[in-house]
């Protein structure tokens, strides 16, 4: 751990140089920028000069001189912590309000709201439900910008080439999608026993996979019968979705190290043509299809896309949908530091990002050099159609502060065979409320609950959390029988999931109060 600390504080220094240098040039306002949201398309970052190029667009533009750091893979809540402590500057990243505010880590963003670029934000995000509240504490103080909206972003993705060969429609209830991965494991379509019948990665994923269809409230706090804020993890059902997920596992539906992958081997694993179907975030699968159609022969006059969804959604046995909406109210997003002195420059930067012209030359790069608007469209602009072109120098994304909804929606991609672009199709016609029923956190999900308050009067809801998801793991796996079940929730309760409901039922007590 000293070595990496080490390591870590050295790659901040060599950063923290090189924004100096560049920056050192201009007397515009400057901002550094923590892109942790996922944004990078290349490990390495961008070209030199097409870095140096994009920035001096953005000053032209803004007049705001813009640096942005790459989080490390596998390591990006370390390195932030490193750069959090080493007083370099460091003026927004994304993470969750509840995380900093108490601590005076962030500063609030009341005394901007007359701004016109805040104003700007504000109305781009006042059409989706909650955004914007999410980022509020019950003081009304306004804690960041958005970055998530409600989604659902944990559909089953099943070849349909597979299905064919099978003679199957598409799964529309859990045990239609039970045969199908079956059938795919004793076809072994990929060879040599090396098909995926169902990719994932984690317990959580295929609780929001899933859980629905077993437990009323998804993968979401419930109310008992004593008016008590119960975790989801206790609720009735969640032995039955737990039974379920361990069978999967030990008939080799699920790959054997699948809960110790990163995302890049998923992503590997499904670009290869090996995976079946899917229990996970659905970009894993959007944003490899190039990379799938590469390597596998398939006929598109049958199906637009080698993967396809139930578009209803799932249904389980309890006769609801079984796919966990993410809740609207997120409390993560862009955080401003305490320290940052050029909350106006920031604001004008984010607020610029979020234009379609902007959005798209932040994405892709330059038009003519790296996409142009498609010639096949008269309205191609209007409609903001592009296509991308070979040959730029090499553009990771870099500068991608709006990445997500809702201005991914905004752009249309295609394909040079003219199909839609998956993931562009996926965020703009299916990344909705669609096929799903319950909301994350279930009946509670309109309350931002505090962490901080959680810390402080539940000192032991850490140490529960952590034992539910060892044992959750352990059951599914095998390393723990299903017969003890009953002696994992009174274990619970051991560790101190009293005091846990105590405080969450204290928290929703005074929200709805």
């Amino acid at each position: 751990m000293k070595k990496l600390v080490s390591l870590l504080l050295a790659l901040a220094m060599v950063m923290a140089i090189g924004i100096v240098s560049a920056s050192a040039e201009s007397d515009a306002p400057h901002i550094v920028i923590y892109m942790n949201n996922g944004a990078f398309s290349v490990a390495t970052g961008s070209d030199k000069s097409m870095y140096t190029d994009m920035q001096n667009y953005i000053l032209e533009k803004t007049g705001v001189v813009v640096d942005v750091i790459q989080p490390p893979s596998g390591s990006e809540s370390e390195k932030l912590a490193v750069l959090l402590a080493s007083g370099d500057q460091l003026d927004s990243w994304i993470g969750s309000w509840m995380d900093y505010a108490a601590d005076g880590v962030i500063q609030k963003l009341n005394d901007y709201t007359d701004n016109e670029d805040y104003q700007k934000l504000e109305k781009i995000w006042a059409d989706w439900d909650g955004c914007l509240e999410g980022m509020q504490d019950d003081k009304g103080n306004i804690w960041g910008v958005p970055r998530t909206t409600s989604t659902a972003a944990y559909p089953v993705f099943v070849r349909q080439d597979w299905l064919a060969q099978l003679g199957m429609d598409m799964p529309t209830t859990i045990d239609e999608l039970e045969a199908y991965v079956y059938a795919v494991k004793d076809a072994d379509f990929f060879g040599n026993g090396g098909t995926i019948p169902m990719s994932t990665t984690s317990v959580s994923d295929l609780e929001m996979t899933f859980l629905g269809g077993f437990v009323a409230t998804g993968r979401g706090n419930w109310i008992n019968e004593k008016g008590e804020v119960m975790p989801f993890y206790t609720a009735p059902g969640y032995k039955d979705f737990l039974e379920t997920m361990h069978q999967w596992f030990e008939d080799g539906i699920f790959h054997k190290e699948c809960f110790s992958w990163d995302a890049t081997t998923l992503r590997q694993y499904i670009a290869s043509g090996a995976v079946g179907s899917t229990a996970h975030w659905y970009s894993r699968v959007t944003l490899e299809n190039k990379n799938l159609e590469a390597n596998v022969p398939y006929d598109f006059s049958k199906t637009t896309y080698i993967y396809g969804i139930c578009e209803d959604g799932l249904v389980g046995a309890n006769g609801q949908k079984t796919q966990t909406l993410n809740g609207t109210r997120s409390t993560s997003g862009w955080l401003i530091s305490s320290k940052c002195k050029n909350v106006e420059a920031f604001l004008k930067f984010t607020a610029w990002a979020y234009e379609p012209y902007n959005y798209n030359t932040l994405v892709y790069g330059f038009e003519g050099e790296h996409w142009a608007y498609d010639s096949n469209d008269p309205d191609a602009v209007a409609n903001n159609k592009v296509v991308t072109l070979e040959g730029g120098r090499v553009y990771a994304r870099d500068y991608v502060i709006s990445l997500g909804l809702p201005t991914e929606v905004l752009t249309s991609e295609y394909y040079d065979d003219g199909r839609q672009d998956l993931h562009n199709y996926w965020l703009q016609h299916e990344l909705g409320r669609g096929g799903t029923t319950c909301t994350m956190p279930g009946e509670t999900w309109q309350c931002a609950f505090d962490k901080e308050a959680v810390s402080l009067n539940a000192p032991s809801a850490q140490d529960v959390e952590t034992y539910y998801r060892e044992n959750a793991l352990r059951f599914i796996n095998g390393e723990r029988s299903l017969d003890e079940y009953d002696q994992f929730i009174e274990e619970l309760y051991g560790v101190g999931l009293q005091e846990w409901i105590d405080e969450y039922t204290r928290q929703w007590d005074a929200f709805e109060g």
